[in-house]
């Protein structure tokens, strides 16, 4: 059997183990500096694209909410002419019209908000991103008065059906009932 020989290499300094050790290091260090500084970079991305899709959905809701009023107003208004004409006693003589105006007091549009950023922002702990907490807090107040304003909504549709659908089968011929609750 053979026995291998080790050749022996001079004893190295301690001051090369130290400069090893502080190459090392570095190394270590820089790359770590590397990692935080695109992880901040990442967050900040992120953050603008949050951003954007927060002003996107915001836009949406906005248009939606103008749309909304102005639904609710013609419907207001339909309402206010079928209380004149009950009131005036002309119920009875244009039932065309009172049904043109039940139907569209009975018209169910809801209100259609975005959520979709908020619910990923909040589940996710994206939150954080931005740094200005009055903005953070503003925005769930948004949400939380727009969960109100949709709950009311819903109260109002429950209340209208409920007292237009017993009106309408007492005072109109049974053949509107379809066309009013379509």
């Amino acid at each position: 059997m053979e026995v291998h020989a080790h050749t022996h290499t001079p004893r190295k300094k301690w001051t090369h183990y130290l400069f090893e050790f502080l190459m090392l290091f570095l190394a270590v260090f820089c790359g770590f500096l590397a990692e935080y500084q695109l992880e901040h970079k990442i967050e900040k991305d992120r953050a603008k694209e949050f951003a954007f899709m927060l002003v996107d959905d915001l836009q949406k809701d906005t248009a939606a909410i103008n749309f909304h009023i102005k639904f609710r107003e013609t419907i207001y208004k339909n309402a206010d002419s079928l209380m004149d004409a009950l009131k005036f006693g002309s119920f009875e003589t244009d039932q065309h019209k009172m049904v043109e105006y039940l139907s569209a007091i009975n018209d169910r549009r809801v209100l259609e908000s975005n959520r979709g950023t908020i619910d990923q922002l909040k589940h996710s702990g994206s939150l954080r991103y931005f740094k200005n907490k009055q903005f953070t807090g503003d925005l769930i107040r948004y949400y939380n008065v727009l969960d109100i304003v949709e709950h009311w909504i819903q109260y109002l549709f429950d209340y209208e059906s409920t007292t237009l659908g017993p009106f309408s089968c007492e005072h109109l011929d049974s053949r509107y009932n379809d066309i009013v609750f379509r």
